[in-house]
C-alpha cells in the first residue's frame, strides 16, 4: 500500500492548531489596538487640558472671585487657537461637540486631598481641570 498522502486526523489536527493560532493572534491583536486607542485618548485629554491651564494663564480669564465653576468651552479654546477646531474622540471615533464640551475649573481647597472620581482630570498644584466631553 502506498502512504504519500496525510490521514484526516492529521488534516484535523493541524487546522485546529491554525484555529487556535488565529484566534490567539486575534485576541492579541484586538487587544493592542484598544490600548493604543485608550493612550491616544489619554493624550488628547491631556493636550485639551494642558490648552485649557495655557488659556487661563496667557489670558488672565481666572480670578480668585470666579475661579470657582469656572468653565472654558472647547469652542473658546479652539478660536484662540489652543486647540483644533474639529476634534475626535479616538475611543468612540465621534466629534466633539465643541460649544458643549468644556473643562471646568475648581480650586483644590484641602491640601493632600484625593482626587475626585471622574476619568479625565489634571490638577496643576492651585486648580482642579475637568474635562466635560459631549459628543455630536
Amino acid at each position: 500500500m502506498n502512504k504519500k498522502g496525510f490521514t484526516l486526523v492529521e488534516l484535523l489536527a493541524t487546522i485546529v492548531l491554525l484555529c487556535l493560532i488565529i484566534l490567539l493572534a486575534t485576541f492579541t491583536i484586538n487587544k493592542s489596538v484598544n490600548d493604543a486607542k485608550k493612550r491616544s485618548h489619554n493624550s488628547q485629554v491631556d493636550t485639551i487640558l494642558s490648552a485649557a491651564i495655557t488659556y487661563t494663564n496667557k489670558e488672565d480669564v481666572v480670578t480668585l472671585t470666579n475661579i470657582d465653576g469656572y468653565q472654558i468651552t472647547l469652542k473658546e479654546l479652539a478660536d484662540k487657537g489652543y486647540v483644533d477646531k474639529d476634534i475626535k474622540d479616538p475611543l468612540n471615533g465621534k466629534k466633539f461637540d465643541m460649544e458643549s464640551s468644556y473643562v471646568a475649573i475648581t480650586v483644590e481647597t484641602t491640601a493632600g486631598s484625593t482626587t475626585p472620581d471622574i476619568k479625565d482630570y489634571k490638577y496643576d498644584g492651585n486648580y482642579l481641570f475637568t474635562l466635560h466631553a459631549v459628543y455630536k
